[in-house]
């Protein structure tokens, strides 16, 4: 088990039952559990629509409502009374309560998706209705994403429609709707991309007496084309260490073996420049596929203690340890040091290291049937004390 957690017992009872799960071999995780694909990030579109359809529960009086109402009553066909200026006349809206102005947003998966496609989307009154509930979105355009253009404006991307669903029925201004956005163009997240490579090739070698020595002397080739993808290692494992250890194993992998051409290589803690070898130029998908199942064998470690104190969860990473002090709390008196009234090696012996492994202490303050703010608050203590080797995140 990667990590430890305190709060009830019955909870604790689940990830015991958790543990007894099997799976796959300990310390073995497949690359695509740490990386992505450069290249494969998500969109968001978005837009203003019209919410129609509400029981009194709309926009009282908003003239933007009323405008973009009139607007599109308008290219429907509906004749509207205009003024001199020939403005749609928008006061013939007011004192009804029935329509609301919203803004409309969706997401297109990383993956992809092609024209017609259709995915959810989130609909925000921003106006002063009081519910969207049994409310219809008139057809609302869509922008966004990466598209822009020639005349540097943003193109429809997507149309959104539909039937809107509360997302929680105490929050009455914001719903969605299932499948109500139906894409215009076709999202193709482009992952090769292509650098030239420059092979350097041992020529000769040349004796060189008064030096004393050999001298290799290299004579460059003929720049190539090489086709290239990157890997970004996600932010809770990126790390020197992590981005070399995926490098290496991805050298290990047969194709590159029998290579002559470049390898991949780390750039820096987060990215990993990954050459595709010529016979899978015309199949990158199935090659990248191939490597993304690749196993790591050294996993990377997580020094992080993850808190919810609305929940009361504490989620301990098994690399977090703290140096020996002694903590006090309004309930507990703690000497993690020489000597120790909690005890906590009860649990087996020590592993070797810099100081205590945390969850020892989590152990210890279990068995003492400890509260979970008792844990929280000495977590933020040595934190904040220095005691602590690890990452403190607090979550709503």
């Amino acid at each position: 088990m990667n990590a430890c957690c305190l709060k009830t017992g019955s909870l604790l009872l689940l990830i015991a039952i958790a543990m007894m799960v099997p799976g796959r071999a300990a310390g073995q995780i497949p690359i695509r559990r740490v990386a992505d694909v450069k290249g494969q990030e998500s969109s968001v579109l978005r837009g203003v629509g019209i919410v129609v359809g509400l029981k009194g529960t709309g926009d009282p009086d908003l003239a933007a409502t009323y405008r973009a109402l009139g607007r599109m009553l308008s290219g429907s066909g509906l004749e509207m009374m205009r003024d001199v200026s020939g403005q749609e006349l928008i006061s013939e809206f007011r004192g009804t309560s029935n329509a609301a102005i919203v803004f409309v947003t969706a997401e297109v998966p990383g993956s992809g998706l092609r024209q017609g496609s259709k995915v959810r989307c989130r609909v925000d009154s921003f106006g002063s209705a009081v519910s969207l509930q049994g409310g219809m979105l008139l057809e609302a355009s869509l922008t966004g994403g990466p598209y822009v253009g020639d005349s540097g404006k943003m193109p429809i991307l997507a149309i959104a429609s539909g039937p809107i669903e509360l997302i929680d029925q105490t929050h009455a201004t914001s719903g969605v709707v299932d499948r109500g956005c139906q894409l215009q163009v076709d999202f193709r997240n482009t992952f090769t991309y292509v650098e030239s490579w420059v092979p350097r090739r041992l020529d000769q070698r040349e004796f060189v007496p008064d030096e004393g020595g050999m001298q290799i002397r290299e004579e460059a080739v003929e720049p190539k084309q090489q086709l290239y993808f990157d890997l970004v290692i996600r932010p809770q494992y990126a790390g020197f260490g992590t981005a070399s250890e995926v490098a290496e194993t991805l050298k290990q992998y047969q194709p590159y073996l029998e290579s002559s051409g470049p390898m991949p290589l780390a750039k820096d803690q987060v990215t990993i420049q990954v050459p595709i070898p010529d016979y899978y130029v015309d199949d990158p998908v199935n090659f990248v596929s191939e490597l993304l199942a690749l196993e790591l064998h050294n996993k990377p470690k997580k020094s992080v203690v993850v808190i919810n104190r609305r929940t009361g969860i504490v989620i301990i990473g098994d690399e977090v340890r703290f140096d020996p002090a002694a903590v006090s709390s309004a309930d507990f008196a703690i000497d993690a040091g020489a000597t120790r009234p909690l005890d906590l090696d009860a649990n087996g012996p020590l592993p070797p290291g810099p100081g205590v492994e945390l969850k020892r202490l989590q152990q210890a303050l279990d068995q003492l049937q400890a509260p979970p703010e008792t844990l929280i608050e000495i977590v933020k203590g040595l934190a904040e004390g220095g005691y602590l080797y690890g990452e403190v995140i607090e979550i709503d």
